[in-house]
């Protein structure tokens, strides 16, 4: 069987909210033991379940700005309620989810890194569904589901390849991207 080589590229899993990610990205690294996710530093509040230092590093805004300073943050973004986000420019891993300006930002800050960047299609009242599943607020999911439509509509224009997961488990889609990976490794 061929084996990933993980120094080849990393692999970006983008999407509306909601559409799955952080659950397909967990399985298949969980599956892929060669695949360990990029750990993202957030100034947002941790959700319920969240992990620090697993699911993303939580910082103070103040700690945020002074990684900023050093150099050490790349593909900044602040999100409508005000949250930063950031990926360590010292890559921790080879598998991340980010939305299309950030694969744009990805793709500019990381030139030597070759990307595999795989969205995900999902109906607005699938995402609103999980967004709410997930403790979301309901005036934030309505904006977000506005937002993800306009904001995602030409995704193909920036991704290399685009499921469509509509009917299928977690399990089949990360099947697919497996996949995809293989064949393009």
């Amino acid at each position: 069987m061929k084996k990933l080589n993980i120094g080849q590229f990393v692999i970006i899993i983008t999407g509306p909210s909601g559409a799955g990610k952080t659950s397909l990205i967990d399985l298949l690294i969980e599956l892929y033991p060669e695949l360990k996710k990029v750990i993202s530093i957030t100034t947002r509040p941790i959700r319920v379940g969240e992990i620090p230092g697993e699911n993303r590093i939580f910082v103070t805004e103040t700690v945020f700005e002074e990684m900023m300073r050093n150099g050490e943050l790349a593909c900044l973004k602040k999100d409508r309620q005000g949250n930063f986000y950031a990926i360590p420019k010292i890559l921790n891993g080879n598998i991340i989810d980010l939305d299309l300006e950030g694969i744009k930002e990805f793709r500019s800050e990381f030139p030597n890194v070759r990307i595999l960047a795989i969205g995900l299609e999902q109906p607005g009242w699938k995402c609103a569904f999980r967004m709410m599943r997930r403790g979301d607020k309901m005036t934030n999911i309505y904006s977000r589901i506005l937002n993800d439509k306009e904001s995602f509509k030409n995704m193909d224009n920036v991704v290399d390849f685009v499921l469509h997961p509509r009917n299928q488990t977690v399990k089949e889609t990360a099947d697919a991207v497996w996949s995809i990976i293989m064949n393009n490794n």
